[in-house]
């Protein structure tokens, strides 16, 4: 017999966009990413769905499902970086039940600064979790492949991007440091990127390689930490 999931509207009122909901977090958090993230859908909708865009970190895929229903067919391109296995699964599932397939390209693979095979522990393996890295303690861990955004692009024939969603947890350092070249051609216009603001020395890198790489800081949107907020960087 086949199983049934529930399959839930987003909270965005342009399209009807739909999940799978197993868990509470999806729930609560993926189902509504407009309540969760209003500046960041506000972003999507104004510039980001325009030409190639990457959402780093997609988890099960509330971001990239908005920006691939505010496409045309034909007229732009999500690529969804996701390496989280549980979460990968998720975001394949929601691709397919709104027939985005032809509009995201889905990556279990992890944007580092180096390429080579990784080993990611979980703390929390529900579908929809974040913030979830363990570095002690009990854990379920996987062994993923990483890889530098500008290999990313120069080798595998990967759309070259105009706009970056960058969601990762506190490894923003390393994904900027694996896409110098990426984040410094003109063709890339914005970028959103999660930061702690509580780590001041990370918080400072970001700042500083995105003016050298020819941004400036537009706005930020709190989270719902008070610690974390997600910076708007657009080319001056």
């Amino acid at each position: 017999m086949e199983i049934k999931y529930p399959i839930k509207k987003l909270d965005f009122p342009d399209r009807e966009v739909t999940i799978i909901v197993n868990t509470d977090i999806e729930f609560i958090y993926r189902k509504n990413p407009c309540a969760k993230e209003p500046f960041t859908v506000e972003w999507i909708r104004e510039a980001a769905h325009k030409g190639v865009f990457y959402d780093v970190g997609a988890n099960v895929g509330s971001y990239s499902l908005i920006a691939a229903s505010l496409m045309e067919e034909g007229s732009g391109i999500v690529v969804a970086f996701e390496p989280a296995y549980f979460n990968f699964y998720k975001l394949c599932e929601n691709i397919g039940i709104n027939n985005f397939n032809r509009k995201i390209i889905p990556l279990n693979v992890a944007l580092t600064d180096t390429d080579m095979l990784l080993d990611m522990h979980f703390a929390d393996t529900r579908f929809g979790s974040s913030n979830n890295l363990a570095d002690t303690g009990p854990s379920v861990f996987t062994t993923v492949l990483g890889i530098r955004l500008d290999n990313a692009v120069d080798n595998y024939n990967i759309p070259f991007p105009n706009h970056i969603k960058i969601d990762v947890d506190g490894c923003e350092q390393s994904v900027l440091e694996g896409g110098k070249r990426t984040f410094h051609d003109s063709r890339l216009q914005s970028v959103m990127i999660e930061v702690n603001n509580a780590n001041y020395e990370e918080c400072s890198f970001v700042h500083q390689f995105m003016a050298d790489a020819g941004f400036e800081a537009r706005q930020a949107g709190q989270l719902i930490s008070k610690n974390l907020s997600n910076v708007l960087f657009v080319r001056s």
